[in-house]
């Protein structure tokens, strides 16, 4: 089979005498989604974990106002990250997965280097321009004058976070995920040494920044070197100019995606810094870092699925590019929907627990941030891997079109009118025409569609867990705090690994799948071979009420 882009590049992985059936071609996308996914997000834990810790820390010795100056003054060299990326980090993984076969090896290292070149360029040129810039920046963009030196540390930031996000994304894609988890626990780790050591030696908001620097350019330097030493380019630094052109070609849609969605991100940040106080802002901040939680769920979704639909033709895979959608959703929903879900349950006893009552408007800010994740069963984190795996970036661009539209034409009178919380709302709720447009284009373009009985199912048995978990440690609490938080996550996992096998949200397949997975899950091993035999319990005992391959699909 050749599997061809629209950038022109074709490679053969295998004849069509050889090519696998449909089912056995979903069990291989599930199995790599599963491995993969499985140690991209062990090593997210690890990494969320020591940020987790490291950010209780901070914000509590910062306080609410400090915090708050510090997440503004990080507003605009992330926004500037995404923004000089050029779609490159979904480029390489796209075209890396597509060589990856290819008996010259050396394609998949000149597509690296190149990449990796260009990104340290993009970032040097454009730190020199946020240097010569910090007053502007300080001044009018995030409106706070005086704060032009911390503005041009935080710039430094730039070279390093491109190659991270480059590498991040190309290692998978490789098959060698754990390289990608190990830089990211590595970020996390220098970062919270660095943060820690200088806001306890009262350097402040300046120590925090200094950390953050840190994190990117001790991870970009480990993934160059386990590029250079496992995947062996011939020149680590060096660009292919029709290798770029290619990359390029195919990641601009997906570029102007990203631009739009950070656009929105800086200019959410941009009315906060006029018409929000450092103190509200610091509350937002704080919330914002229990769903970086949530986001890394997702973030092992976004490095597998793009190489997993990378190596499918639209038009001759059709009916396994079916199936693999809906796996694809049914798996980013196992565990985004159910953390969600917990989020909104327990979000006040989550802040309260970390940061006491210092952070008294968090609560709201983090249950209303939560909302955004629930649309899992119905594609919304699947969507847009798909569609750039596919090389089909363009429909990104118009799902992005209508939630960028939307949500930049009212997000000034609603923060008028509603404040931060009104933002919040705006946010997803401009989000959620953007998903149904995006599902009618993979009805319509590749007959991908949701199973919506499993759908309807998974969000069943989620809200009964959830409010059932909300009324208990609301009307007959434990305390304020860790106590409620002990008792309301205990309940909520249970009652989740519980309704998922008895409403058939999960099935023996699933159970297979991870069983796959379990010689790579070290000492999580035991427990988790313990988990999977009480699932097979319950769905044993569940069988004779729910018959098999019944389902209503969208």
């Amino acid at each position: 089979m050749t599997a061809g882009s629209s950038s022109g590049i074709e490679t053969t992985v295998g004849s069509s005498e050889e090519a696998p059936q449909p089912g056995k071609k979903v069990d291989q996308f599930a199995s790599e989604v599963t491995s993969t996914g499985f140690l991209l997000l062990l090593g997210n834990i690890v990494s969320t974990i020591v940020l987790a810790l490291v950010t209780i820390v901070v914000a509590r010795a910062l306080g609410p106002d400090s915090y708050g100056l510090y997440s503004l003054i990080l507003l605009t060299p992330t926004y500037l990250a995404f923004a000089i990326d050029l779609g490159l980090p979904t480029s390489l993984a796209h075209f890396s997965a597509k060589v990856y076969e290819d008996p010259d090896k050396d394609m998949t290292g000149r597509f690296a280097s190149t990449a990796v070149t260009a990104g340290i360029a993009l970032g040097v040129f454009t730190t020199i321009g946020a240097l010569l810039f910090s007053s502007f920046i300080s001044n009018v963009v995030i409106s706070r004058p005086g704060t032009e030196a911390l503005v041009a540390w935080s710039s430094v930031i730039l070279a390093p976070q491109v190659v991270f996000n480059l590498l991040s994304q190309f290692f998978p894609s490789v098959r060698r995920p754990g390289y990608s988890a190990a830089i990211n626990v590595i970020q996390g780790l220098v970062k919270a040494v660095v943060q820690l050591s200088l806001v306890l030696l009262s350097y402040s908001v300046a120590g925090a920044i200094i950390g953050n620097v840190a994190g990117s350019i001790v991870a970009s330097l480990v993934g160059i070197v386990l590029l250079a030493v496992k995947v062996k380019p011939k020149r680590l630094i060096d660009i292919d100019f029709d290798l770029l052109k290619k990359m390029l070609l195919y990641g601009l849609p997906f570029y102007i995606c990203t631009f739009m969605y950070q656009t929105q991100i800086q200019y959410e940040g941009v009315l906060m810094g006029e018409l929000s106080t450092n103190a509200q802002i610091g509350n937002y901040k704080t919330a914002s870092n229990y769903m970086f939680i949530l986001s890394m769920t997702v973030a092992p979704l976004n490095s597998t699925f793009v190489p997993a639909f990378s190596r499918y033709d639209p038009k001759k895979d059709r009916e396994v590019l079916e199936s693999i959608f809906r796996e694809g959703v049914r798996y980013a929903s196992f565990v985004t929907l159910p953390l969600a879900a917990a989020v909104i349950a327990l979000s006040g006893d989550g802040v309260y627990a970390l940061f006491g009552n210092e952070y008294a408007q968090a609560p709201l800010y983090l249950a209303l941030l939560a909302i955004h994740y629930i649309f899992s069963p119905i594609g919304g984190n699947v969507l847009a891997n798909s569609f750039n795996g596919l090389g089909k970036s363009y429909y990104v661009l118009a799902i992005n079109g209508v939630w960028a539209v939307l949500f930049m034409l009212f997000a000034r009178p609603v923060m008028l009118w509603a404040g931060l919380p009104g933002m919040i709302v705006l946010f997803t709720a401009s989000w959620v025409p953007a998903v149904f447009v995006g599902l009618a284009i993979a009805k319509l373009k590749f007959g991908m569609g949701i199973d919506l009985s499993w759908s309807i199912r998974i969000y069943i048995a989620t809200a009964i867990a959830t409010l059932f978990t909300w009324a208990l440690v609301n009307y007959f609490p434990l305390g304020k705090g860790w106590p409620n938080l002990a008792l309301g996550g205990t309940v909520f996992v249970v009652l989740i690994l519980t309704l998922f096998p008895l409403l058939r949200v999960l099935d023996s397949r699933d159970l297979d799948r991870l069983e796959g997975s379990l010689s790579r899950s070290g000492p999580f091993q035991p427990a988790l071979a313990a988990l999977i035999r009480y699932e097979r319990a319950l769905i044993s005992a569940s069988s004779p009420r729910w018959p098999q391959n019944k389902s209503a699909t969208w």
